[in-house]
């Protein structure tokens, strides 16, 4: 199986191909911007088995969603958060007085599927909760005006 990556960064290409070359990959990769690639033009129309949009903030448009479908001859599969939680980010909320806003990632998961569903697609959604805990060490940082040394350690919860 050959697998095809495309990103818009390169340098996010450039980390792709050394890993490439580390685990001795037949992986191609190319730089190129979801938002205005032509599928046409590159020969990428029901080019694939599987087209995956995993985190990225290159499908945020009904026509870049609806390419991913255009793109595969069988199966897509786009991963994107709902509703999640931060207890760090969501107690600077609360300190902030911001409200978290989930009904945006609500519709836009309604809205995927519908669009989907008109086009004559059988989507499927899957929720899965998971708990991701992070602990990180900070580098040592100086509080502004002053030389002493903070050290902290970050716990992230994402749900």
């Amino acid at each position: 199986a050959c697998a095809t990556g495309i990103d818009f960064s390169p340098r996010m290409i450039e980390e792709c191909e050394k890993s490439k070359i580390a685990r001795a990959s037949s992986a191609c990769f190319c730089v190129q911007d979801w938002q205005n690639i032509d599928l046409q033009a590159l020969g990428w129309k029901n080019k694939f088995d599987l087209v995956l949009a995993n985190m990225t903030p290159a499908v945020v448009s009904a026509d870049s969603f609806l390419k991913l479908s255009e793109a595969s001859r069988n199966w897509c599969l786009m991963v994107k958060p709902t509703r999640r939680s931060n207890s760090i980010l969501d107690k600077l909320n609360s300190l902030l007085e911001l409200e978290a806003d989930t009904n945006s990632l609500d519709e836009a998961l309604l809205y995927a599927f519908e669009l989907l569903w008109l086009n004559g697609k059988k989507p499927k959604i899957e929720i899965i909760s998971t708990i991701y805990i992070e602990k990180k060490e900070c580098q040592t940082i100086r509080k502004p005006k002053t030389n002493k040394r903070l050290g902290c350690s970050i716990v992230s919860d994402y749900l």
